[in-house]
């Protein structure tokens, strides 16, 4: 099932991901640590560093197709 751009889904994972603090990401860290052991814990986090970084290139290039789209179409609405 895909999930629309604009979707309820979409605004809702994405603004408790906003709300998530240095405490919070403390605390995720050491459970992560806590179940996986150290070596592990550093290459879970490598992986999610890649995976952060893929998602705003990903970000970026969606952004700059919609520009492109609304400059063809002659600005959307």
């Amino acid at each position: 099932m895909q999930i629309p751009y604009n979707s309820v889904y979409y605004d809702l994972v994405f603004n408790l991901l906003k709300n998530i603090g240095l405490p919070e990401l403390v605390l995720i860290a050491l459970i992560l640590a806590v179940i996986f052991g150290g070596q592990k814990f550093k290459e879970i986090a490598n992986k999610l560093g890649e995976s952060a970084k893929e998602l705003r290139t990903v970000k970026q290039d969606i952004d700059s197709v919609k520009s492109d789209v609304e400059s063809i179409v002659g600005g959307g609405k």
